[in-house]
């Protein structure tokens, strides 16, 4: 093997490295965002547009029969997000539309631990499945370099990786 083709692959390599990188910073963010989603307080209740059964306000919360939050929908700084809660009020769905990031669903374990994440943002889509312990193990996403995709172990290195 000649230095030239050892070149070749380290350089791929490194390109295939770099790609993962960014890839796992966005879902590293996209995670980070979508445990940030926070719930707002009533503000107002007004009639909306001339409708008498409108109302109007910053956040409405859900409770079951025995007075636990089970639902919110909320605005906040950062935009509008559904947050479904499970029996014990943990966070198990959200569903959030963000300034900067764009729509995103977060999908939560009864641990808490986000499992699965579907967005759009700024740079394309992204899922990204993680394991019990919230680390990545599939992550595909659409970037303007093209498509990318990851399957890892449980150490986070890479079993499968798509083609550059």
């Amino acid at each position: 093997m000649t230095i030239e083709n050892r070149l070749e692959i380290l350089e791929a390599e490194l390109s295939r490295a770099k790609r993962w990188n960014r890839l796992l910073m966005i879902a590293a963010l996209l995670s980070v965002v979508v445990m940030a989603a926070g719930i707002g307080r009533v503000t107002t209740t007004e009639s909306v547009g001339g409708n008498e059964n409108a109302i109007k306000a910053n956040a409405f919360l859900v409770v079951d029969k025995n007075g636990k939050l089970r639902a919110t929908l909320a605005m906040d700084k950062d935009g509008p997000s559904l947050i479904l809660a499970d029996e014990n009020e943990k966070p198990r769905a959200i569903l959030a539309m963000y300034k900067k990031f764009g729509p995103t669903l977060g999908l939560r374990d009864e641990n808490g631990e986000l499992r699965a994440a579907l967005a759009v943002h700024n740079v394309g889509p992204l899922l990204n499945l993680s394991d019990e312990n919230g680390k990545p193990r599939i992550v595909m996403s659409v970037h303007k370099t093209g498509p990318l995709s990851w399957i890892t172990d449980e150490n986070g290195n890479s079993v499968w990786q798509a083609p550059p």
